[in-house]
């Protein structure tokens, strides 16, 4: 009688919505109940390879049933990207990782979303804090507050406390993350930054010094031009001009710009290679409709002028992407775990390889 519970509490905390429900028979529920109680009973299937259908996606939804009603309807839009975020996660939930990256996951922890109206959702999340209101139909730990009493607004996406408890943060309607195809990508980038703070094989960042080279720049634009002929089709013969533009470019700018570039595409390069894995595992893209949508994301990029630290970050996260991307189609062995466990970054691999 599992669906019936569920229903005459959702009814009845006016958190479902079941459209002519009085007129079903009680013989009709019962033989709902009989239908649907061994589903209940069995653990959801679970993806466990890249390009797993979303099917198996929806398969996997959380069993305290994240579909829940706006606490009022003008918030019917958040409530609907939080549930798209919620979408996410629980798909990685149970994900065979392995097929993405050794010992990384999307781990079941505390996750406060919030918006520039100072709405505040938080899910698998307990308190008696006053300033929550409940929102799950089962106690999973799904929470609403109408104002941002712990400043997260402050950033778009970190980890935080509240409450005495540790969770990721996440502003879904920032600005920030306009550039990134949904939120929980960005989600993902943080996550996957932390991951590589507690695992891999710790190497010193340097400090840009080139954001007024024009040379720099216009080099910067020709390998964007070679990366983007390579996204686009899928022709090896492109990473061999950006490798050669690079060196180039290795001899305008200083030696403190070069180790930055090089460790940031190891960190954040290799975390955006790990998000649209994610994405593609998501969406149940094929590896060419992987590169394309990295091919739209990095177009879009803005042109360099003026450079600033946030543009270098973000398109080294692009370029160690692409690097990673390329990595794969030309299956070079063990180069996961030449990055991580011995410091070695995606371009050295490269080429090494070419």
């Amino acid at each position: 009688m599992v669906i019936l519970m569920l229903v005459t509490v959702g009814r009845t905390l006016n958190l479902i919505e079941v459209p002519g429900m009085q007129y079903l028979s009680c013989c009709w529920v019962i033989a709902i109940c009989l239908l649907t109680s061994s589903a209940f009973s069995q653990p959801y299937t679970q993806a466990s390879v890249v390009g797993e259908t979303i099917v198996s996606a929806k398969m996997q939804a959380r069993q305290c049933l994240p579909v829940f009603k706006a606490p009022d309807a003008a918030l019917a839009t958040e409530v609907k990207a939080v549930q798209a975020s919620i979408a996410w996660l629980d798909f990685f939930a149970g994900y065979e990782t392995n097929t993405i990256w050794p010992g990384f996951a999307i781990t079941q922890q505390p996750y406060f979303f919030h918006f520039q109206s100072s709405h505040v959702y938080a899910i698998d999340f307990k308190t008696e804090d006053p300033s929550w209101t409940p929102l799950s139909v089962q106690q999973c730990g799904l929470y609403y507050s109408d104002r941002d009493h712990w400043m997260l607004g402050d950033h778009a996406i970190f980890r935080t406390t509240v409450d005495r408890i540790s969770g990721l943060a996440l502003q879904l309607d920032a600005d920030e993350l306009v550039p990134y195809p949904t939120p929980a990508f960005a989600l993902t980038l943080q996550a996957f930054a932390e991951f590589v703070e507690q695992n891999f094989h710790p190497l010193s960042e340097g400090v840009y010094q080139d954001f007024t080279d024009l040379n720099n720049i216009n080099l910067m634009a020709l390998e964007n031009k070679a990366l983007l002929g390579y996204l686009r089709s899928g022709l090896t013969g492109y990473l061999y001009d950006y490798i050669a533009i690079n060196a180039r470019r290795n001899q305008v700018i200083k030696l403190p710009s070069i180790e930055f570039d090089t460790i940031q595409q190891r960190k954040h390069g290799v975390a955006g290679y790990v998000a649209y894995r994610y994405l593609q595992a998501f969406k149940a893209l094929d590896g060419e409709m992987v590169r394309r949508r990295m091919w739209a994301d990095f177009s879009a990029f803005p042109q360099f002028i003026p450079l600033n630290s946030n543009l270098i970050q973000r398109r080294n996260m692009y370029v160690g992407a692409i690097i990673c991307f390329a990595l794969d189609q030309l299956q070079v062995a063990g180069w996961k775990d030449q990055i991580q466990n011995y410091g070695q970054t995606p371009i050295e691999i490269l080429k090494r390889k070419l």
